[in-house]
């Protein structure tokens, strides 16, 4: 892909699961962009569990946007009930944001993140188990949206 950056996404609907992949340097905005088409998808449910792989994006996102984009999951989602994300990352500052978001999070308790930080597929596929995904399933699926031509940064905002 030539795309600056890149987003794409899979609904697993028979898992219960989401996997997002972020490549490029990634801003607020574009996170919001990427959750505001994900909702449209017909197959898109909140309450699904969520696997989202940074390792080869740069988050470009403060404090003060984490706090933003939690106040748009609170304004955009009025729903109860626990889901657990997973973020995939590989550098310490995307590390050090998605612990970030996590302990930010915590403070609202009607949202019901269980949020953890994961540095390999296998980490994931052992914390996701309840989900029955193969290992090697979530690995083919992830490497499949890297190499997927259809980017939600290419869509209008």
């Amino acid at each position: 892909m030539t795309a600056d950056k890149v987003g794409s996404y899979l609904i697993m609907p028979h898992k219960k699961l989401i996997l997002e992949y972020y490549n490029g340097k990634i801003n607020m905005s574009d996170l919001i962009h990427f959750k505001r088409i994900i909702s449209k998808d017909p197959d898109h449910n909140f309450y699904f569990n969520t696997i989202i792989d940074f390792r080869d994006a740069e988050l470009m996102i403060g404090k003060n946007e984490l706090d933003a984009l939690l106040a748009f999951f609170r304004r955009k989602f009025k729903v109860s009930g626990t889901r657990n994300v997973a973020y995939l990352t590989s550098a310490p500052k995307e590390v050090v944001i998605t612990k970030l978001f996590s302990l930010l999070a915590n403070e609202y308790a009607d949202l019901r993140f269980n949020l953890q930080t994961f540095s390999t597929i296998e980490a994931v596929s052992g914390w996701f188990s309840s989900v029955s995904v193969p290992y090697e399933t979530l690995k083919s699926s992830l490497q499949e949206l890297k190499d997927d031509s259809e980017n939600v940064f290419g869509k209008s905002r």
